[in-house]
């Protein structure tokens, strides 16, 4: 397991639902049912917000890339997958704008 973070910009995400939607359990279980047989060894996520979609459907021998513009958040995919990824997660802040 391992992370890297470069802050490129000041983007700051305004919504306030991704810490209740991090609480849905049962959706989210349900969610991750559909979706993990599609999943292969290596996956982008485009607007990772605060990792809960990796902390949920990491496995070990994935590569994942959490790509998210804000840098606040990206730091809590960070705590996130230091708290306990089991495969390689690399976080990007990226600027919308460009």
């Amino acid at each position: 397991m391992s992370t890297a973070t470069r802050p490129l910009n000041s983007f700051v995400y305004v919504g306030n639902e991704l810490d209740l939607f991090a609480r849905a359990v049962r959706w989210k279980l349900y969610w991750a049912g559909q979706i993990r047989r599609y999943l292969g060894t290596r996956i982008a996520e485009i607007g990772a917000g605060i990792g809960t979609n990796v902390g949920l459907l990491a496995e070990k021998g994935q590569d994942w890339t959490c790509v998210e513009p804000d840098p606040a958040l990206a730091s809590r995919i960070t705590a996130r997958v230091l708290a306990g990824a089991s495969c390689f997660v690399s976080v990007q802040v990226t600027d919308p704008a460009q």
